[in-house]
């Protein structure tokens, strides 16, 4: 099988659709299907780009480059046409972008079936911004394109049956593809996770994720005080890019006493990553909106019970799991109430710690993701461009 995935950033900066299209294609190969991903190198450092020349082979990505508008776009279109000369699936991650909108436009005259993923752009929250833009778009290309493809894909059943579609739209297939995690290897304990992650004198409250105001970093933070209280050592780890000074921001306005207890970790990635995952007893995300959440089953994986809110994606089956606490307020009050009932009672923070353990493992899992991956592309490839 060949599969031929457009994403128009490869950068951790832009979150979790560029980790998903990675992670894929990195699994994919694992399977041994020909995987390739048509991307840039914007926002990527001289470190990252070497990085993933080195976990890449050749020929797995193709890295336009974005120092000249012009010159990308051109390397783009000719990079695109070479590769859809081989008729692979195409997965194209996003909607509202030029890079996406002129694959579908190419794969449409070529007649090479594409998959168009969504990434949470038609959740209601995400489809009541910049509704005009939208609107013109999906008015001149947007709905010829969209309603051509194979199929859509979503990261959950959640985003599936919440998804606003243009209108007459609703009837396109649809197939729900989890990501999947880099490597196979559990962050935590193979079989039960370890007792006791925190080897420090008291709780260590995470909050891991882009740090932008959709995320409400600020409502974990100004929850220390509360969380201080019943847990004096108590430490909060806020890992994350924070160039706009949101964090930081939210520290200062905490009484003196409180700030030492918070650090700022920063981007993290790989072994930095996992090791502030092992070290942490609880997982907080108050997220506004957020369609799967990666950041959430990473933290399941490594036996972290979680306090997120409705809106994340993960959120049902954390709630059935017992894997840690769901918030149908976005207050502070509400944030430092989801910690306590997580760290206050042992007996339950330790059953808390191994369903999230649990279903971390069948959530984020590269061969089941991979499973479902295969059978959208042949169900696109059978159906083709219509």
């Amino acid at each position: 099988m060949h599969v031929l995935q457009i994403s128009a950033s490869v950068s951790p900066l832009h979150g979790g659709p560029p980790e998903f299209a990675l992670n894929l294609n990195r699994a994919l190969r694992a399977h041994g299907c020909r995987a390739r991903i048509l991307t840039s190198d914007a926002l990527l450092t001289d470190t990252q780009l070497r990085t993933l020349r080195e976990t890449f082979p050749e020929g797995a990505l193709h890295l336009c480059r974005s120092d000249h508008r012009v010159a990308e776009k051109l390397e783009w279109f000719r990079a695109l046409r070479t590769n859809l000369r081989d008729r692979p699936i195409v997965h194209i991650h996003g909607y509202y972008l030029w890079q996406t909108a002129a694959a579908a436009l190419m794969c449409r005259t070529l007649r090479v079936p594409y998959l168009v993923h969504c990434h949470g752009i038609f959740e209601p929250y995400q489809a009541r911004r910049a509704r005009a833009k939208k609107a013109v778009f999906n008015a001149l290309v947007g709905r010829w394109l969209l309603g051509r493809a194979a199929g859509l894909v979503f990261d959950t059943v959640a985003e599936q049956r919440a998804a606003v579609l243009p209108l007459r739209l609703n009837g396109l297939r649809s197939f729900v593809i989890p990501p999947c995690p880099a490597h196979d290897t559990p962050l935590a304990t193979a079989g039960h996770p370890d007792p006791d992650p925190d080897p420090g004198p008291g709780p260590a409250v995470l909050f891991l994720a882009r740090i932008a105001p959709i995320k409400r970093v600020d409502l974990v933070i100004a929850a220390l005080p509360s969380i201080l209280e019943s847990h004096p050592s108590a430490r909060l780890y806020v890992a994350g890019d924070d160039s706009d000074g949101l964090a930081a921001d939210a520290i200062q306005q905490l009484p003196p006493a409180c700030r030492p207890a918070v650090h700022l970790e920063g981007f993290v990635q790989g072994d930095d990553k996992a090791a502030l995952l092992a070290r942490s007893s609880v997982f907080v995300l108050p997220s506004e909106n957020e369609n799967f959440g990666i950041s959430v089953a990473e933290a399941l994986v490594a036996a972290v019970p979680v306090v997120i809110s409705r809106a994340v994606g993960l959120a049902p089956s954390v709630e059935r799991a017992g894997a840690g606490v769901v918030l149908d307020d976005l207050t502070v009050e509400a944030v430092a109430a989801g910690v306590h009932a997580v760290l206050d009672d042992p007996t339950r923070y330790s059953l808390m710690r191994e369903a999230a353990h649990q279903l971390g493992r069948s959530l984020y899992n590269a061969q089941a993701s991979v499973e479902v991956a295969q059978m959208a592309y042949a169900t696109a490839a059978h159906t083709g461009t219509t």
